[in-house]
C-alpha cells in the first residue's frame, strides 16, 4: 500500500497546472497534464499560428543559420509582399465584420487588427430580467434574463465588436444574470474560450427583506420618501431578511460551501448549531445592505484582483456585474460625492468604457443623454470632455489608499 502512494505521489509530481496567471489555484476547475504533453500542445498551436499567420515565434527559429541562401530570399520576398499587402489594404475596417467574416479574412488583416490592439476596460450592467420587468427588488435573487436582457447583451457584444474591442480576461458575479450577459457578448466577440473570474464580491446589494417584492407596492405602504432611502441613499440598510428566509444566503448552498473570506458570525453559528443539534460554524453572509455595504466588499476585490492581477498587467477587462455593485465602483472610481450619488441609475445592458487615464466613462455610440444614468449623470461623462493635456500620465490603483485605510 505504501509503495503504491509513493507511486501515485510521484505521478501526481510530473503534473503541471495548465492555468493562466490570474488563475487562484490548479483546483479551481482548470486542466492538469504532464509536462510533455503540455510541451508537445505548445508545438502544435506555435506551427499552426506560423502556418496560419506567417510569424515565426522563436522555437521553430532555432538553428535556420543553416538554411540554404534561396531559402532566405524566398522568405524575405514573402515578407516584403506581406508588407505591400498590408499598405495596400489598409483600409479595410476588419471590426465591423461578423464573426464567421473575420474568421475567413486574409491574415494581414489580422495581424494588422493585433498591432493596433488597446487596452479597454468595460463595465456591464447585466441585461434586462423577469424582476426588472415585473418592477420587483432582486438583488441576490439569482434571475434569468428576459428575451428583451438576451437581445440587450448581444447587441453590446456587436458594439463592442464594431468598435474593435477585445478582451483578455473577464470578471462576473455569482449570478446567473450577469454571467449570462457575459456569454453573450463573448459569443459576439468570438472569445467564448477566455478564462471568466465568478466572484460573489460582484454581486448585487442585498435587498433583505425587500427581495422579492413589487416596488410599486413598497413605495404605496411606506411612503416615497423611506422608498427612495431604501433604493437610492449610500448608507441606509433595507430591513433585514429572516435567517430563515429562502432569501438568506445562508440557506443556499452556494454560499455556505463556497464563500470563505469573511468571518464567521456567532449568532448565526448559535442559530444552525441549534436547528441541526451539533456545533456547526456558520459565516456573516449579509442580511441586508446599504450601498456602502456593498462597496466593502466590492472595492477590495477591484483593487486587489482586477486591477492587480488584470489591469496593472495591461490585460483588457470586462466586468459584467449588477446596478448597485457598479454603482459602487464608479462612485469611488469617479470620485462621485455620496449626496450625488443617490441620482445616478446604471441602464441595463449598455457598455461603459473606463477610461484608465482620465478616470471617466466614454459610450462607444450616441450621447448620455440619450439614456437613463439618472438627474446626476453629467458627474460619469463630462469629465471626459476635459483636453488630455490637462490630465497627468495614467495612474493606476487609485483606490489603493482606501484599501488600506479600511485595513487600518
Amino acid at each position: 500500500m505504501g509503495a503504491r502512494r509513493n507511486e501515485a505521489k510521484a505521478n501526481l509530481a510530473n503534473l503541471v497546472p495548465v492555468v493562466h496567471s490570474g488563475s487562484a489555484s490548479p483546483l479551481s476547475g482548470e486542466y492538469l497534464a504532464t509536462r510533455e504533453k503540455v510541451a508537445a500542445a505548445q508545438e502544435v498551436v506555435r506551427t499552426l499560428s506560423e502556418q496560419r499567420y506567417g510569424l515565426h515565434l522563436g522555437a521553430a527559429d532555432e538553428g535556420r543559420e543553416d538554411e540554404d541562401e534561396d531559402e532566405d530570399e524566398g522568405e524575405d520576398e514573402g515578407a516584403d509582399a506581406e508588407e505591400a499587402a498590408v499598405a495596400a489594404e489598409e483600409s479595410v475596417d476588419v471590426h465591423t465584420l461578423s464573426r464567421t467574416e473575420r474568421r475567413t479574412l486574409p491574415k494581414v488583416d489580422l495581424l494588422r487588427a493585433k498591432r493596433n490592439k488597446q487596452q479597454h476596460v468595460v463595465i456591464i450592467r447585466h441585461g434586462k430580467t423577469t424582476h426588472n420587468k415585473l418592477g420587483l427588488f432582486t438583488g441576490w435573487e439569482d434571475v434569468p434574463l428576459a428575451p428583451e436582457g438576451r437581445a440587450e447583451a448581444i447587441a453590446a457584444g456587436r458594439l463592442l465588436a464594431r468598435h474593435g474591442i477585445e478582451f483578455d480576461i473577464v470578471y462576473t458575479s455569482w449570478l446567473q444574470r450577469a454571467i449570462e450577459t457575459a456569454w453573450l457578448v463573448m459569443v459576439e466577440l468570438d472569445l467564448m474560450w477566455l478564462p471568466i473570474h465568478k466572484s460573489w464580491r460582484l454581486n448585487e446589494r442585498m435587498y433583505g427583506a425587500l427581495t422579492g417584492l413589487s416596488k410599486q407596492k413598497t413605495r404605496t405602504v411606506y411612503g416615497d420618501d423611506q422608498f427612495k432611502r431604501w433604493r437610492r441613499s449610500y448608507d441606509t440598510k433595507p430591513p433585514p431578511v429572516s435567517s430563515f428566509s429562502q432569501h438568506y444566503p445562508g440557506n443556499d448552498e452556494r454560499y455556505v460551501e463556497n464563500v470563505l473570506d469573511i468571518r464567521f458570525s456567532s449568532k448565526e453559528t448559535l442559530i444552525r448549531s441549534l436547528e441541526r443539534g451539533r456545533p456547526t460554524l456558520h459565516r456573516k453572509l449579509p442580511r441586508a445592505e446599504s450601498l456602502k455595504d456593498c462597496m466593502e466588499r466590492t472595492i477590495p476585490y477591484w483593487v486587489q484582483s482586477i486591477e492587480g492581477h488584470a489591469i496593472s498587467q495591461g490585460k483588457s477587462v470586462l466586468v459584467a456585474s449588477s446596478e448597485n455593485a457598479i454603482r459602487g465602483l464608479l462612485m469611488h472610481l469617479l470620485k462621485i460625492p455620496t449626496e450625488e450619488i443617490s441620482n445616478i441609475e446604471i441602464p441595463t445592458g449598455l457598455p461603459l468604457v473606463f477610461d484608465l487615464r482620465h478616470k471617466c466613462l466614454k459610450l462607444l455610440e450616441g450621447d448620455f443623454r440619450d439614456y437613463n444614468f439618472g438627474k446626476a449623470s453629467e458627474v460619469l461623462f463630462t469629465q471626459c470632455e476635459i483636453p488630455d493635456d490637462e490630465y497627468d500620465e495614467l495612474d493606476l490603483s487609485p483606490l489603493v489608499d482606501v484599501v488600506e485605510s479600511e485595513r487600518a
